[in-house]
């Protein structure tokens, strides 16, 4: 059912904005993504709309905090380093719309300015996350280290992004693949062939 077909109930509009914006970016991109296409995909009012975000950056904003703190959650269930990259492909199964909002975001910002200090500060939160991960491992969180895990969950993100759901045998893989580097590396062999 489209947006304009539902009506939300009140005081869960700004909730069903951001869900919507995260739907649409992910369907249509940021050029489709409008004050009016966001009222019609929530099923709001555009005064609604308006009034909880002056602006689209604001929308992107709250779009990408929300994201952030989903794909946090996710991250956060790796049991150990060899677990690292299982939640994202976890989370991009459960929610792709999620993995599609942001990477459409983040290739924007190239040519956005304004939509650089968002792209910015969620590689941060990720960047602070990755370290903490490292260090509840007992890894020196070192930044070439902290920059490659990271490297290496954004190529997953944005191969499926690119690739949709026939990709989803190749990052099995490609977690796989991680899991056996990582035994390999730290000395833990077993199950590795």
């Amino acid at each position: 059912m489209r947006g304009a077909q539902r009506r939300v109930p009140y005081g869960e509009g700004r909730e069903a904005v951001i869900d919507a914006a995260i739907r649409l970016v992910a369907r249509d991109g940021l050029t489709k993504l409008t004050f009016r296409s966001l009222a019609a995909e929530a099923g709001v009012s555009l005064g609604a709309v308006r009034h909880s975000f002056p602006t689209i950056e604001d929308v992107l904003k709250a779009g990408l905090q929300q994201c952030m703190r989903l794909s946090l959650a996710h991250l956060e269930s790796a049991e150990g380093i060899e677990d690292f990259l299982s939640p994202a492909y976890d989370l991009i199964l459960s929610h792709p719309d999620t993995a599609a909002f942001e990477v459409k975001v983040m290739i924007e910002a190239q040519g956005r300015p304004e939509l650089l200090p968002l792209a910015r500060a969620h590689y941060d939160a990720f960047r602070d996350f990755t370290r903490r991960f490292l260090e509840s491992q007992g890894f020196a969180p070192d930044d070439p280290l902290v920059q490659v895990l990271m490297a290496l969950g954004d190529g997953m993100v944005y191969q499926r992004v690119v690739f949709g759901e026939e990709h989803h045998a190749d990052m099995a893989r490609q977690i796989e693949g991680f899991r056996r580097l990582v035994r390999s590396m730290t000395g833990n062999r077993a199950d590795s062939a």
